[in-house]
């Protein structure tokens, strides 16, 4: 009886660290990506007139554009989870 405990918590275990490692992995590089594409909008948005990026800053493009990314982050981070639940 106490092998087979083991053997179930062995592998609840090993699935649950698959998972989780999975999700912060694919998580990490695509936020790396991320990290490269808006300092990409950044630098080109420092080009522009003054009067334009405070009518951006106004209208809260910046934080637009974050939640939009970050959704798609997350998009990705289930994506890659969803894909090892089917093996």
């Amino acid at each position: 009886m106490l092998t087979i405990g083991l053997s179930f918590i062995t592998s609840v275990l090993g699935w649950v660290l698959v998972r989780l490692g999975v999700g912060l992995v694919s998580f990490a590089g695509f936020s790396t990506l991320l990290n490269l594409g808006m300092q990409a909008v950044k630098n080109n948005v420092s080009g522009l007139p003054a009067s334009t990026v405070q009518l951006l800053g106004l209208c809260g493009f910046d934080r637009a554009l974050s939640v939009v990314l970050s959704a798609y982050a997350i998009n990705v981070a289930l994506m890659a989870v969803s894909r090892w639940r089917g093996q």
